[in-house]
């Protein structure tokens, strides 16, 4: 009969007593053999149980470490968010259609009676087939600040206070077409 070690050794082999009964001394042989795997199998166990521990170690770092980077993350995303809404947010959307309320030659008519916020940036688009000239201030002090050609667009980076009045005016009366305001802040 051979009897393999693990961890691998060189096998050793135990010959019984003819007739197949083992002796005393076959069987003792066995036992130092049977308690040297369980001793190995206690040594790993042990081992195990070590690496057990230092996972568990482990995985309180990873759980600190997530814990870190989702408070970080929530931090940035928060950051993120604020200046999302503070730059880049469409503030005002108006679409003025002047068959409703036109314009008169030399005249401002209202567009925006006060601006909900303050605004960097501002988008036009005129389907008139007139120059419009857009302007900001109470009424009798506007100040121009764009000109729009007929059919076409502008895009102004016009910082502009809460509370401000944004009117048109044109050379000639406008009774037709729309005009499209997009504000950002």
């Amino acid at each position: 009969m051979t009897i393999y070690i693990y961890p691998p050794q060189a096998a050793v082999t135990i010959t019984p007593p003819a007739g197949g009964f083992a002796t005393q001394t076959t069987l003792a042989l066995i036992a130092s053999y049977v308690d040297g795997v369980e001793t190995l199998v206690a040594a790993t166990n042990t081992k195990l149980d070590t690496m057990h521990a230092d996972n568990v170690v482990i995985e309180g770092y990873i759980d600190g470490i997530e814990t870190l980077i989702g408070s970080t993350n929530t931090k940035l995303d928060s950051v993120i968010a604020g200046l999302k809404s503070e730059y880049t947010k469409a503030n005002t959307a108006v679409l003025h259609n002047f068959a409703t309320t036109g314009v008169t030659a030399g005249n401002y008519t209202t567009l925006i009676a006060i601006t909900a916020a303050k605004a960097v940036r501002w988008q036009f688009a005129n389907t008139t087939g007139n120059w419009l000239q857009l302007a900001y201030g109470a009424a009798g002090a506007e100040v121009i600040f764009c000109m729009i050609p007929p059919g076409g667009a502008a895009e102004v980076d016009i910082s502009l206070a809460l509370g401000i009045r944004l009117s048109v005016t044109s050379d000639e009366n406008v009774s037709t077409g729309k005009l499209s305001i997009c504000s950002f802040v």
